[in-house]
């Protein structure tokens, strides 16, 4: 591999870990945002809440919904990334030695 495809290599792999990132907190901000809104409804209208939401926002299901998708997604992310880092980096454990020493 010589320097040009190295560094294209390089280019790649932090091109798909930021969108990685990107994708993550774009997640992590959207259910924020989803989980927020449903407190602030239910402390502002107490108990007629959720039909000012649905007004506002749409249903209250489909907003769980949203939530559920998003953790999935989360979750799935997690799993990805490390099953990617396994490929990359190798069983660490398998290259050490097995071998006890006795004590003398």
């Amino acid at each position: 591999m010589n320097g040009y495809q190295f560094f294209k290599a390089m280019r790649a792999m932090v091109g798909l870990v930021l969108c990685g990132v990107v994708f993550v907190v774009t997640l992590i901000l959207e259910m924020h945002n989803i989980v927020t809104r449903e407190q602030e409804c239910k402390r502002v209208y107490g108990a007629n809440w959720q039909a000012e939401y649905e007004v506002r926002y749409g249903p209250v299901e489909d907003a769980r919904k949203k939530l559920w998708v998003g953790s999935g997604g989360l979750v799935a992310v997690g799993v990805i990334s490390y099953f990617i880092y396994r490929q990359v980096a190798g069983n660490r454990s398998a290259r050490r030695s097995r071998r006890h020493r006795l004590p003398s």
